[in-house]
């Protein structure tokens, strides 16, 4: 009776274990989830503008120098969002399914026989949702790689169409430059954690 009573308390307490990783790469996946929306929403907005500003200046048929930059810049906009995009339709985080427990053959079984099944689901489910997360994270920090090129192209095609006595503009292009890069530093390290905790 006692072996069977310390071997329902083993099981109870990796159960628990395992759920809490479970619930643990729940969380991951949700912060990535997150980061990767905003980081859409961010690059909406600067493409948005990016081409608003495209197709003022062809409207207006202003003459500007070096229109391949900001045209590249854009394509690496493009591509960035892309990315973002296919992080975030990766596949779906793995659950344990309920009816798994309903299912007849798993009905007649003991407790422990079931806290043993629901177990070793549960650490299938955890294998695979380190896939996903991983996926989701590579594609994230590939997408930031190019959105921030894009970002330092306009940046450049702007300095090179300012006449050279305009301090102004060129310090609000170099903030927006630093500010970007910051940006990048804070998003590539959370990403390369994630991205590490792999191996």
């Amino acid at each position: 009776m006692e072996v069977d009573e310390i071997d329902e308390r083993t099981l109870e307490l990796m159960y628990n274990e395992i759920l809490d990783q479970w619930k643990g790469s729940f969380r991951t996946y949700q912060t990535i989830r997150e980061r990767i929306g905003q980081i859409i929403a961010f690059i909406g907005i600067i493409l948005n503008l990016e081409l608003l500003g495209i197709l003022q200046i062809f409207s207006s048929k202003i003459t500007v120098d070096y229109m391949e930059v900001l045209i590249l810049s854009s394509l690496f906009i493009i591509i960035s969002l892309l990315m973002a995009a296919f992080a975030y339709r990766t596949a779906p985080f793995q659950n344990l399914t309920s009816t798994l427990c309903l299912d007849e053959k798993f009905i007649s079984k003991s407790r422990n026989e079931l806290l043993k099944i629901i177990c070793e689901k549960r650490i299938e489910d955890i294998k695979l949702n380190k896939e996903i997360i991983h996926q989701r994270a590579t594609w994230a920090h590939v997408s930031l790689y190019n959105l921030v090129i894009g970002i330092l192209l306009v940046a450049i095609f702007i300095i090179l169409n300012l006449p050279s006595d305009n301090t102004l503009k060129i310090s609000s292009v170099l903030l927006v430059i630093v500010i970007t890069l910051v940006f990048y530093v804070m998003e590539h390290s959370n990403f390369s954690k994630i991205l590490k905790t792999k191996k």
